[in-house]
């Protein structure tokens, strides 16, 4: 949630861009004072694509499902290698999917600062093949 608050910290950008997270995680809450679904709708809010990476332990095997979760609610994609080769796999897909990408924006004619569904659907183009955040919130009108 930290993370993805940066980016309101920061002045926007002058054209739209992409904003992405990397994040290096077991994905375990042991300490933490926001809710998963407080942490995604940050991502969200912030417009944030987040890939994360976790490595084998016990603590990454019950925290699967949330950086699974977060991956997929914002755009990105959750990678679990167990070699280095995996390692080394996993960050050239990020890589590709980033040199490879479209951004595509939008601006809601609602500016009612709450969260809204967005689908996006190409002709020949299967589903599993399209990645975006499935959920904008709109800014408040000034």
């Amino acid at each position: 949630m930290h993370a993805g608050q940066k980016f309101f910290s920061v002045a926007p950008e002058s054209k739209p861009s992409i904003r992405v997270i990397l994040l290096v995680s077991d994905g375990y809450d042991n300490a933490s004072n926001a809710s998963e679904q407080r942490a995604l709708e940050t991502a969200q809010r912030e417009g944030v694509r987040v890939y994360a990476i976790s490595f084998p332990s016990p603590e990454a095997a019950a925290g699967r499902r949330l950086l699974e979760n977060i991956a997929r609610h914002t755009g990105g994609h959750a990678f679990f290698p167990v070699t280095d080769t995996e390692l080394a796999t996993a960050l050239k897909a990020i890589d590709d999917e980033l040199s490879n990408s479209f951004l595509v924006s939008f601006a809601s004619e609602t500016r009612d600062g709450k969260f809204h569904s967005l689908k996006i659907r190409v002709r020949g183009v299967d589903d599993q093949g399209l990645r975006f955040m499935p959920a904008f919130a709109s800014s408040v009108k000034p």
